[in-house]
């Protein structure tokens, strides 16, 4: 008898059918085809692995990592990333993207405090932005935290993002000190796009997930020697020593669908029929999605990055010591100094396609010169690598292209850093995105 004298009544059957099929979906080894090595995809292999699924990995380059791969560069001596990217210690979808890697926290340099130091082209000033570590943030009120002709205000005004709707960075935030000195290299680090055409909404949740938690969640993390062995190698690593199947230059050509679900998979050489327990996560680039299906709506307009490094004849970090450092008034927009190596990122890049390499980096080294206060003349070597579709356009228009992660096939998910993730597309929105499709995948019937 129940409490109140009241009998229990038998679970309707329709409720225990789905007792039923749940208890068979969880006791079944769900095996998950995931197709592309980039971060997304990384990323869901070992978040799959970690939930019992058994994995098997599909790239279509000899490497994994994608944008964020490490590799040794010939013409300067020395090993490199692909692109400079910063993490911070509140990206928790990376932390645990770490953990499910067994990659080691000591991979990477991170700071004791929040702290982000400029430097002026135009007139020479430095500021330092320092972040307290407590929510509140009182650090706005201290002109020695803030950025040069800057106020309290002008951060509170990060609240205008709640309703920013459709419009622009310019729009919520143009003009002004404030916007050149602070939101403006903010936005375009987050966002690449411009500010005239970025998403001001899109900025929103990444504030809230940093900034909004305080200093503590802000703290710059730097690869000490790359993400490559910092991150990327491990997650590989991690896969391979757990019996997950990785391979390597198989691209993929073709999705044969059956009925309401995929069937199978061709690559170049070989093709992969599914079984009743198989699912796919399609990790590819919004590009490759377009040629695989019309059925998936994908961004269609995209900005690059350029990134060019310089080898010095003495290191400016310590050994195991990277630092950076943001620039204002100039082509520059961050440099990293790891060892001898200088790498500079400059976002939205279109207007610098067209410039002959060694008359781009003579201008970009003269800024390093200034910014870093060089005593070198210039540099022993350079290398420039432009990456014409590092992100898609984050305007208002684009972000109406972003698909979830499920599809109309039911055993077909989504990931990277383009899905609709409602972060930007960034490190930590790529890794969201497969552990969003790995829940997904893992739930299907």
């Amino acid at each position: 008898m129940a409490a109140g004298g009241h009998r229990t009544t038998c679970r309707p059957r329709q409720t225990r059918q789905a007792l039923d099929c749940r208890a068979k979906r969880i006791s079944v080894t769900r095996h998950l085809h995931i197709v592309g090595a980039g971060v997304a995809g990384l990323a869901a292999a070992c978040r799959a692995l970690a939930r019992g699924a058994s994995v098997s990995l599909y790239e279509m380059a000899g490497h994994a990592g994608g944008r964020c791969r490490s590799f040794h560069d010939d013409q300067l001596g020395a090993e490199i990333d692909n692109g400079n990217h910063l993490i911070l210690s509140g990206n928790r979808s990376i932390q645990a993207f770490m953990t499910d890697a067994g990659a080691d926290p000591e991979g990477f340099s991170t700071a004791a405090a929040a702290g982000f130091d400029f430097f002026d082209l135009q007139d020479g000033r430095e500021w330092r932005i320092a972040m307290n570590d407590g929510c509140l943030p009182t650090w706005i009120f201290d002109p020695d935290c803030r950025a040069a002709d800057t106020g309290p205000a002008d951060y509170l005004a990060a609240l205008k993002l709640l309703f920013a709707g459709e419009r622009t960075v310019s729009e919520v935030f143009g003009g002004g000190a404030a916007f050149r000195n602070f939101w403006e290299p903010l936005s375009v680090a987050i966002l690449n796009t411009e500010p005239d055409i970025a998403s001001a909404g899109l900025l929103w949740p990444v504030l809230r997930e940093t900034v909004g938690r305080g200093g503590k969640a802000c703290r710059p993390m730097i690869a000490r020697k790359g993400l490559g062995p910092a991150l990327i190698d491990p997650a590989v690593r991690k896969l391979e020593q757990n019996g997950a199947t990785v391979r390597f230059g198989t691209r993929l050509r073709k999705l044969e669908v059956a009925g309401n679900r995929l069937g199978s998979l061709s690559f170049d050489h070989s093709s992969v029929e599914f079984g009743p327990d198989d699912a796919v996560i399609l990790a590819v680039s919004a590009g490759h999605m377009a040629r695989l299906t019309s059925e998936v709506v994908a961004p269609d307009s995209h900005r690059g990055i350029t990134n060019l490094h310089f080898r010095m004849a003495e290191p400016l970090a310590e050994p195991g010591q990277p630092w950076m450092r943001g620039i204002v008034g100039g082509i520059s927009q961050w440099v990293f100094i790891r060892d001898n190596i200088l790498s500079v990122t400059v976002s939205v890049a279109e207007v610098y396609e067209s410039a002959a390499a060694e008359n781009l980096a003579t201008v970009v080294f003269e800024e390093l010169r200034k910014a870093l206060d060089l005593k070198a003349s210039s540099y022993e070597s350079f290398r420039i690598i432009r990456e014409k579709r590092a992100t898609f356009t984050q305007s208002a228009e684009q972000l109406k292209r972003r698909s979830g992660p499920e599809t109309a096939y039911s055993n077909m998910f989504l990931a990277g850093d383009w899905t609709a993730t409602g972060l930007p597309a960034t490190i930590e929105g790529a890794v969201r995105s497969g552990h969003i499709a790995v829940a997904k995948a893992m739930e299907s019937p």
